[in-house]
């Protein structure tokens, strides 16, 4: 009988204890799961704090990106841009690639004259990640030109002979500064010698990080609008 009460206290004392313990681990774990849900709080906030941050700069730049070329389009109308090809065909659409022949753009590191007309601007915003673009100086064109080939006969011509470029064009241009004059002010023979001209060959700039040809010029890339900056570009490619 006193071995049975024994017994009986012990399995009490044992059930009082299992029961504390019990009780301290739920609420140890209560403890750490408020905790925890704290964090996860504090993380969540943290998150939607930074991803607000990204998204407001991400419309910055496309407000900027937008503004920029809106007021390329509404005061440069009908004035001259060198276009130049910086990249190869990966990746590339096939309405990319249509666009970029338009423009006479078949190969990278070549450049072109362009008018700036509400058309031309749409076909560079189609391939932008494709080219740079900018205004050139009289230098700059008058290097490329001494450089560039004409079309005579169908075939490549190095354009030297004001008799050359009387015949192949005509019209008020008799000769090599005529050309220049037409091109800076983009006259009325304007198209006449775009279409006499070859796209400029030009050369992969020295020390060029092939990985920054898929970045803006904004973001220290090569891609894009690039204004004056153009002409030094230019330089190194030549």
């Amino acid at each position: 009988k006193r071995r049975r009460k024994d017994k009986e206290a012990v399995m009490t004392k044992s059930k009082a204890n299992f029961n504390s313990k019990t009780k301290r681990k739920v609420k140890t774990d209560l403890s750490n799961h408020q905790k925890n849900s704290s964090n996860n709080t504090d993380s969540t906030k943290i998150y939607a704090h930074y991803r607000q941050q990204v998204l407001s700069k991400i419309i910055s730049e496309q407000k900027d990106s937008h503004t920029q070329r809106d007021n390329l389009t509404s005061q440069a109308q009908g004035k001259l841009l060198i276009v130049i090809r910086i990249r190869g065909v990966k990746d590339i659409s096939r309405q990319q690639k249509l666009t970029l022949n338009k423009l006479g753009l078949r190969e990278v590191n070549t450049a072109v004259f362009v008018k700036v007309t509400k058309a031309v601007l749409e076909m560079l915003k189609a391939v932008e990640n494709y080219i740079t673009w900018g205004e050139p100086t009289k230098k700059i064109a008058l290097t490329c030109l001494q450089e560039g080939l004409g079309k005579v006969n169908n075939e490549r011509t190095h354009i030297k002979s004001n008799e050359i470029i009387e015949k192949s064009i005509g019209g008020d241009i008799l000769c090599f500064e005529d050309i220049i004059n037409e091109i800076m002010t983009v006259g009325k023979q304007f198209k006449q010698i775009k279409d006499f001209i070859y796209p400029f060959k030009l050369t992969t700039p020295e020390g060029l990080l092939v990985s920054r040809l898929r970045k803006p010029v904004s973001k220290e890339g090569h891609w894009g609008y690039r204004g004056e900056e153009i002409n030094e570009y230019i330089e190194a490619m030549i």
